[in-house]
């Protein structure tokens, strides 16, 4: 055997191996992965009496079905005997596939967030995430609560990951 042989065995050996890694992570790995940022506070593109407009888009980056079951609202620190809203979505549940993007659009009571700006509390939404092998998972984002026409933090704009 020549030089150039063991050259032309190491280059399709390495092609082979690269070739079924590649197999494997198209068709066995599986990737669990979502993605979310707040997308804007109040659009004007829907009008909720007594309410801010929240708009989150949220974003399935991995290779599996991803079923968003639930938004809940909290507030961040939570205190042990607060009442919190019950969000209402038409847009929920929802299953995300691979690569689909979806903006998600709810109202946030007045009132409530009122009360957390007041308290130096944070808006807290947690999306609540079912996998293909019926595994929950959490996506929390915290928002400042948008009151008298303030600037919205940068941490705010910062992207949210599934956990």
């Amino acid at each position: 055997m020549e030089a150039k042989d063991i050259i032309t065995l190491i280059i399709a050996g390495g092609a082979l191996v690269v070739s079924l890694i590649s197999l494997y992570f198209s068709l066995f790995h599986r990737r669990i992965s979502l993605v979310g940022t707040l997308a804007a506070w109040n659009p004007r593109t829907i009008n909720f009496e007594n309410s801010q407009v929240c708009e989150i888009a949220i974003s399935n980056t991995g290779n599996r079905e991803l079923v968003l079951r639930e938004i809940e609202i909290l507030s961040s620190p939570e205190i042990e005997s607060d009442l919190f809203p019950v969000l209402e979505s038409e847009q929920v549940p929802a299953v995300l596939k691979p690569g689909e993007v979806k903006l998600l659009t709810f109202p946030v009571p007045d009132l409530y967030l009122h009360k957390l700006a007041k308290e130096s509390r944070m808006l807290r939404l947690n999306f609540h995430i079912f996998t293909t092998e019926a595994k929950l998972k959490l996506a929390t984002k915290d928002l400042t609560p948008p009151i008298g026409g303030a600037d919205i933090p940068e941490s705010d704009w910062k992207p949210f990951k599934l956990q």
